[in-house]
């Protein structure tokens, strides 16, 4: 087994955790923080706070896509596409890997799904597939439809990558392909992904499983919790001075960034909840406009993901709140 040390996972959001704005239908990736589709069709981007797939749950966290990698009509094939945190580095090895489960009600599944990394983003106007050799691929035909795969691949960089994409790269004569139910007019061969990461790599990846660093290794992460009234999204004179404090005690860069996520209590109906979140958000959001802070990341998630359960007063004055966390 291999000693890890410390290194950064360079694909910004790869478990789909953070987004714009909560999904709440089909084809809406482009609402997870730092995701794009690369052509014309659009993923899924799956959330326990609004859109989710009931018979899959995320493999990691809250958040999962979902996209089509295989079809028999205009070669409708999905990417998905983000920018890395940094360029990678010439003649080094990465370590890249994915969690990945097939659709149930996927008739065909198929083998080397792959990554792409360019130092461009991939662009199209169209909805059509990339015909490209792939940075990694697995050869193998991607089975598992019951439970999460992990898939792990090695590679060397040719220096100056900045750019990841993920899907299908190849031709149907190219594939390997399972039939595993009968095909329906316009069948499609559908993937769910979750949990990307991309580390510079210490040794053979497929000696270790690589998590995301441990708590101990970690820089610790500086919070704030500001509090609201009962049915109220202003910002008390209190939580201001307590946020004034907050930064002065943790001073940054104007620049850098701040995750600022709300909640309510379980009072009112969930949409009503959901909008005095967002509404609560805005507040400290402004607030902290006024005292320079211009790099905010925003999430609102009304009464779910209380703290405790929400059977009393006490407990409900803790979930009407709104958290700001310093990133490390």
């Amino acid at each position: 087994m291999l000693s890890l040390g410390v290194s950064q996972n360079l694909i910004p959001n790869g478990s789909f955790e953070e987004f714009e704005n909560c999904p709440d239908n089909l084809r809406q990736l482009d609402r997870a923080i730092h995701w794009t589709g690369a052509n014309t069709g659009s993923p899924e981007l799956f959330h326990s706070c609004g859109f989710s797939d009931p018979l899959v749950k995320p493999h990691d966290g809250e958040g999962m896509a979902g996209l089509i990698l295989h079809a028999d009509y205009n070669n409708s094939v999905e990417y998905l596409q983000t920018m890395l945190t940094d360029s990678l580095q010439k003649g080094k090895s990465y370590c890249f890997s994915y969690q990945i489960r097939a659709s149930r009600k996927t008739p065909i599944l198929i083998n080397k799904i792959g990554a792409y990394f360019s130092s461009k983003k991939l662009t199209t106007p169209n909805w059509e597939p990339f015909y490209l050799r792939p940075t990694v691929f697995e050869k193998e035909i991607v089975e598992n439809r019951d439970n999460w795969q992990r898939i792990t691949k090695q590679f060397t960089a040719k220096g100056g990558e900045r750019y990841f994409t993920f899907g299908n790269f190849f031709e149907q004569h190219f594939l390997k392909e399972r039939l595993v139910q009968r095909p329906q007019p316009n069948w499609y061969s559908y993937y769910y992904v979750d949990d990307f990461q991309l580390y510079l790599s210490e040794g053979d990846c497929n000696e270790y499983e690589r998590t995301e660093e441990p708590i101990t290794q970690m820089p610790i992460q500086r919070s704030l919790s500001v509090f609201f009234e009962v049915d109220s999204f202003r910002l008390l004179m209190e939580a201001e001075n307590q946020i004034t404090a907050f930064f002065t005690e943790h001073p940054i860069s104007k620049s850098q960034l701040i995750k600022v996520k709300g909640y309510t209590d379980n009072d009112a109906s969930a949409v009503y909840n959901q909008a005095l979140s967002e509404k609560r958000v805005q507040a400290v959001n402004n607030y902290l406009k006024t005292i320079g802070y211009v790099n905010m990341r925003l999430n609102w998630f009304g009464e779910e993901n209380p703290i405790n359960a929400n059977t009393n007063a006490n407990e409900k004055s803790v979930n009407r709140r709104v958290d700001i966390f310093i990133e490390p």
